[in-house]
């Protein structure tokens, strides 16, 4: 990649583009690049070269031993806007590369609160319907903030599922805001599924009708 040449005259947004460039082909080659980014200014191109360097010390699998890292360096993208779509691009690729197994490590880091909303945006991302199970599981142990952001995962992931979940939080989900949000993520989902019915209702009608 061209940009390699004059990496470090580059914004941290373009740098951070050509670091993940350099993980998905061939980050052995580039070693003394990533071991100078060791010094860089901005502590997300400094953290992210390190995770790379982890991984080649580790045959260029990603393993367990760097989530707690590579979370702590999502925290960092999540809080600068104009890197929010490298976050993403950089959570699908580890997470991806750690599989399941990297899922309830990362559900820990819901008991503190700055870690709610990178955690469960990333695991929303890469895990899709398959996560909800394990949200429902990790809901009671939660602070408030957690179980409204839960909530709200769940509702997007699914819009007319598990009635029953949000039901059982509409009537004894924790704090009354808690509630009230379940109560009308509810009516939402009972209306989504009147209108999903009647569709139906009205497809076979018109096919009948041919």
């Amino acid at each position: 990649m061209k940009a390699f040449d004059n990496f470090y005259a580059l914004d941290a947004k373009t740098k951070l583009k050509v670091l993940n460039e350099i993980v998905r082909r061939e980050p052995e080659k580039h070693l003394s690049l990533l071991e100078e980014c060791l010094e860089d200014r901005n502590e997300l191109i400094r953290t992210h070269a390190q995770i790379i360097l982890e991984e080649l010390r580790n045959q260029l699998h990603p393993n367990l031993d760097g989530v707690d890292k590579y979370v702590k360096q999502l925290c960092v993208l999540t809080e600068d806007g104009e890197l929010e779509e490298e976050a993403n691009a950089l959570a699908h690729f580890y997470l991806e590369s750690l599989g399941v197994k990297a899922w309830p490590i990362l559900l820990e880091y819901l008991n503190d609160e700055q870690y709610i909303l990178p955690v469960l945006n990333v695991l929303t991302n890469v895990g899709g319907k398959k996560i909800i199970p394990l949200f429902i599981e990790r809901y009671p142990k939660v602070s408030e903030t957690c179980q409204l952001e839960i909530l709200r995962e769940i509702a997007y992931l699914d819009s007319v599922g598990y009635q029953s979940f949000f039901r059982q939080c509409a009537q004894n989900g924790g704090s009354q805001k808690v509630r009230n949000l379940a109560k009308r993520l509810l009516r939402e989902r009972e209306c989504a599924r009147e209108c999903m019915s009647s569709i139906a209702l009205m497809t076979r009608q018109w096919f009948c009708n041919m």
